[in-house]
């Protein structure tokens, strides 16, 4: 990236970052779930239900329901750091120009080194 992106360029490339964390943390393990969803076997048999409840849960803690559908508090987090990103993104290429400063130098650092690790997973695109 040439130190110039235009803004719907920016916007794409940010919506996918945004749309890659809300995957990410959808996928987050569930309780009781190994890799893929299957089942993980305790390891100890005399390991009691008040044993294993140190430290945070895995599962998210519902906070509300809309419908049947349930708010958790994974959910809420994931969709303020998302508007966060878009407010962002609006914000810095509001006046873009061909040697970036400020807040669209920072997103074209953001962009241009989420896509070189991108490219080092799958290849070129």
């Amino acid at each position: 990236m040439c130190g110039f992106v235009s803004k719907s360029s920016a916007i794409v490339q940010i919506s996918f970052l945004v749309l890659v964390t809300l995957v990410v943390t959808c996928m987050a393990p569930v309780r009781g779930a190994g890799a893929f969803g299957a089942p993980v076997q305790s390891t100890s048999a005399t390991a009691s239900a008040a044993e294993e409840e140190h430290g945070l849960s895995q599962k998210a803690e519902e906070i509300g329901r809309v419908g049947n559908f349930p708010i958790t508090n994974s959910m809420v987090v994931s969709w303020l750091v998302a508007l966060t990103l878009i407010v962002f993104v609006q914000l810095a290429t509001r006046n873009m120009k061909p040697v970036p400063s400020g807040a669209q130098n920072l997103l074209e650092w953001l962009v241009e080194s989420l896509y070189k690790f991108i490219e080092e997973i799958i290849g070129p695109l």
